[in-house]
């Protein structure tokens, strides 16, 4: 009798996969990852370029309204 857990791991029987194994897998697999991908386009993604078109469109009503190019960051301080 072996004592050692891994020779104990070793002679015992494993039963093969599932047939829908792959399949099951790559469906919970995609999934997740559209879930991950919708919530990064949510949170990240469009509130990010929303304030960039926003800072474009209050420029452009900057410039249009004084006639200035309204200052960067680095201008202004």
């Amino acid at each position: 009798m072996a004592t050692d857990l891994l020779e104990q791991l070793s002679r015992s029987e494993v039963p093969p996969p599932p047939d829908e194994f792959d399949r099951q897998f790559h469906q919970r697999l995609n999934q997740s990852l559209l879930f991950g991908h919708f919530v990064e386009l949510a949170f990240r993604a469009i509130p990010f370029a929303f304030g960039f078109f926003a800072r474009a469109v209050i420029g452009l009503l900057v410039l249009s309204l004084t006639g200035r190019f309204p200052p960067t960051s680095k201008e202004a301080r």
